[in-house]
């Protein structure tokens, strides 16, 4: 009898943990994230300074938007708010970061004070009289929506980021000229890695003015050499070849070669023969 008083209990226990699981699996599909690829809501909100904005006007002038949904009493958002100011100030052309506080007691003075603190220079405003902290907070804050220069969500991610390179690689990606169609994202990007190419001659002398070729199957970049022989360019090394197709004047080289990457973030030494 106790046996099978027992095995009923395991029974109907984990019965009720796959019960919880199968609510937790539906809500996974109905929550914020079942909204990606999907348009982003239209919102109105005053800023801080003042300003009545609107995401779709904002949309018409940027190639992406950054909704920050936030609180002053988060200590993550607070951590987090330098690195985003530091890649907004890198792509605000062409990005747009809303930061809206979700806390209705957050009034416009401490907004300002905040804002003034941590040197935001992005748009601030509470936006608790919004639709839109409703829709998009339910793990938590900080959270980021990301939305393309089509309106559309491509990023939804709770937690701060503690260095500007999530941001960067994200508005990297959709401010592309390439940027043709919504790209759904499934985390923040990670950064592509660096290429370094230090031209010097046969005595180990750096050769600024070198230009060189990066290149897929479709296209090529060129780079320059910096006044230290150095040419910098980001891209995933595995997807270009390189080739020299300029020395300066007074030094030799066979441009017909080229160059290929065997790992990420590879650091070259070319070596041009000093003829002058």
């Amino acid at each position: 009898m106790k046996r099978t008083s027992l095995f009923k209990l395991l029974t109907t226990a984990l019965i009720f943990v796959l019960a919880l699981g199968a609510v937790s699996l539906a809500q996974g599909t109905t929550g914020p994230r079942s909204l990606l690829g999907q348009p982003m809501p239209d919102f109105t909100v005053t800023t801080i300074e003042g300003e009545t904005l609107t995401l779709s006007e904002v949309l018409a002038g940027k190639k992406a938007v950054l909704v920050n949904l936030w609180a002053t009493w988060c200590g993550p958002c607070a951590m987090e708010f330098p690195s985003l100011e530091q890649a907004y100030e890198t792509y605000k052309d062409d990005v747009e970061v809303i930061a809206l506080s979700i806390e209705s007691n957050d009034t416009e003075d401490m907004l300002k004070e905040y804002a003034a603190y941590f040197g935001m220079t992005f748009k601030v405003g509470n936006g608790s009289g919004t639709d839109i902290p409703a829709i998009f907070v339910d793990r938590g804050i900080p959270t980021s929506v990301l939305i393309d220069r089509f309106g559309n969500i491509v990023l939804i991610e709770v937690g701060a980021q503690l260095t500007a390179d999530p941001f960067l690689s994200a508005f990297s990606l959709l401010t592309d000229d390439g940027y043709s169609e919504t790209v759904v994202l499934e985390g923040w990007p990670q950064p592509l890695p660096s290429w370094t190419i230090l031209f010097v001659d046969q005595n180990g002398d750096p050769v600024p003015g070198c230009v060189v070729n990066f290149c897929t199957d479709e296209t090529c970049t060129p780079v320059l050499a910096d006044e230290n022989g150095v040419a910098r360019f980001t891209g995933d090394p595995y997807a270009y070849h390189l080739q020299v197709i300029y020395v300066p004047e007074g030094y030799a080289f066979d441009t017909a070669q080229e160059f290929y990457a065997d790992e990420r973030g590879e650091e070259m030494t070319v070596t041009v023969e000093k003829t002058a």
